[in-house]
């Protein structure tokens, strides 16, 4: 609201009236700007106005052939500070109020030719209230999406008792709330696709003084999806996951469920759907199944799609898993193993040949967190572990077990643990008993072998006996005279001679190289002595 007050002057030289004219705002807000008005009927002097601001001059205009000037900035008026006319009887400056004073009062002073210099001044007073704002808070996201509820306040920081009120679809407004200096009204919005750019306002106004501020109403369509809580499967059991949509469903649907892990990428899976219900089912969970799945669903309305996705998680109750084992020699012999276990805490024992071991000088157990990569459907996840060590003072080779236990069961894995001298020796004896079985075998062999030749030979001989003519018998006769015949005296030291031919004869061997293949050769002696053949 701004006013005008006029004032008339009558000069010396003629009895004309100068009607000189101030115009500005009833009201103004601290820290605002305002703009006033100075005019008259006649030219001033000069071409000249001065205006005036709680008693100092705030700034005077000229107004020149090349166009309207500031005294005090000694330069042309920019079309934001100041203003004058083209016929140089109306002029305007812009005040910014900055003051704890309640009023605010500007004058225009301006100057006429008379025959005496006359000057003629006019003042306007401006309230200035204590007020700031209004200001809109939509309470979250500027984009509402349809189906859901929002609560849109307008805010006023002020003293003053003051009217508030919307003027924002079909919304009746309550009586503002004043918490301490602020006075605040609230429009409750059930938002709609057909809402979308709608204008919200929210207007004060204090006697005569109206302000007032507005938003356009931004509604989006997609779908508003509610996911099960945090749920928990325990080993071979099978779980179950849902997305329900609801909002201002319009043309909608599924698309397929992710699976993640500490934001790394595992898998896509293949919900059940059932109208605005996606169901997922994983059967007999493991480990692998373990942690974020996300649904994402779409709803189209006016030619555009919109989407939406929420995530809930997946823990799965499983046997400790072993990721990684090792055995250090030195310093000391050490059996450590890497493992991945929810739940927790995990009881690890250590067995020696099925002998418990206790934690005492020869043997100490130690247990700390470990950060360890673990596959999950055959992608590499780096996940918060465990590492377990069993130190050994005085080491014994042989077998040693590792029982990992927790809620669901046991995991277990068995080391096998020998020295580099006894691995030596049991390799040399290895040696040994492989060459005495070899050497026994071929022995075996042999024997058998011979054992076949001699069992043919014997038959052969046989066959051979069988088959031939009764041998001759030879009896001697009595010598003519009684002269000892060689080998007729016993007792006669006896040293063949090879040249003697009073005896001669060839001995059968006892023994044949080849029995298989015996010849028999007719053996004829040419003997002196006359024997008589007798057939038996």
């Amino acid at each position: 609201m701004y006013i005008t007050i006029s004032l008339f002057i009558l000069t010396q030289a003629c009895a004309s009236c100068i009607n000189i004219n101030i115009h500005g705002p009833h009201y103004v807000r601290n820290g605002e700007h305002i703009w006033v008005n100075c005019s008259s009927d006649i030219v001033p002097s000069g071409q000249y106005t001065e205006f005036i601001v709680n008693g100092e001059t705030l700034d005077s205009l000229e107004r020149q052939a090349t166009g309207c000037f500031s005294a005090i900035k000694r330069a042309r008026c920019s079309s934001n500070m100041c203003h004058c006319s083209q016929d140089a009887k109306q002029y305007a400056v812009r005040v910014h109020v900055n003051q704890e004073f309640q009023n605010l009062t500007v004058e225009c002073s301006m100057k006429f030719k008379s025959k005496e210099p006359l000057f003629a001044k006019r003042a306007i007073t401006i309230r200035v209230l204590d007020l700031s704002g209004p200001k809109i808070d939509i309470n979250g996201a500027e984009i509402i999406v349809a189906g859901t509820k929002r609560i849109i306040r307008c805010n006023v920081i002020t003293t003053l008792v003051l009217q508030m009120y919307w003027k924002c679809l079909t919304i009746t407004s309550s009586p503002p709330k004043r918490y301490s200096f602020t006075l605040s009204i609230f429009a409750h919005i059930n938002a709609k696709s057909s809402d979308h750019g709608e204008i919200c306002t929210c207007i004060v106004q204090y006697e005569n003084f109206v302000t007032s501020a507005s938003i356009m109403l931004n509604i989006s369509s997609p779908p508003i999806i509610q996911v099960s809580n945090t749920a928990i499967c325990n080993r071979t059991a099978d779980a179950q996951l849902q997305c329900y949509l609801s909002g201002d469903l319009h043309y909608y649907g599924f698309g397929q469920w992710i699976h993640t892990i500490n934001g790394k990428y595992i898998r896509k899976l293949n919900g059940t759907t059932h109208g605005n219900i996606s169901t997922l089912v994983l059967q007999s969970c493991s480990y692998e199944d373990f942690g974020n799945y996300t649904c994402i669903a779409w709803n189209e309305n006016n030619h555009h799609k919109y989407w939406s996705n929420k995530t809930t998680i997946l823990t799965v109750r499983d046997l400790p898993v072993i990721a990684d084992t090792d055995i250090v020699t030195e310093p000391e012999l050490q059996l450590g193993l890497l493992y991945y276990s929810i739940p927790t805490p995990v009881n690890i024992q250590w067995f020696r040949y099925g002998e418990k071991l206790e934690n005492l000088t020869s043997y100490s157990f130690s247990s700390i967190k470990q950060s360890m990569n673990l596959q999950f459907h055959g992608i590499n996840i780096l996940c918060d572990g465990y590492r377990s060590s069993l130190r050994i003072a005085k080491p014994l080779y042989g077998e040693y077990i590792a029982v990992l236990k927790n809620e669901i069961g046991e995991t277990e894995h068995e080391f096998n643990w020998e020295s580099d001298k006894i691995a030596f020796g049991l390799h040399e004896l290895m040696w040994g008993l492989t060459g005495v079985v070899i050497f026994i075998a071929t022995a075996g062999i042999m024997g058998i072998f011979m054992k076949i030749r001699t069992s043919r030979g014997i038959e052969n001989i046989t066959d051979f006996h069988s088959s031939t003519k009764p041998a001759a018998i030879y009896y001697a006769a009595p010598e003519e005279e009684n002269n000892v015949h060689l080998y007729n005296d016993t007792e006669h030291g006896f040293n063949q001679s090879i040249n003697s031919s009073v005896g001669q004869y060839e001995e059968i061997p006892d023994n044949y190289q080849d029995i298989n293949r015996l010849e028999v050769y007719e053996r004829r002696y040419d003997v002196s002595h006359h024997y008589n053949e007798i057939d038996t």
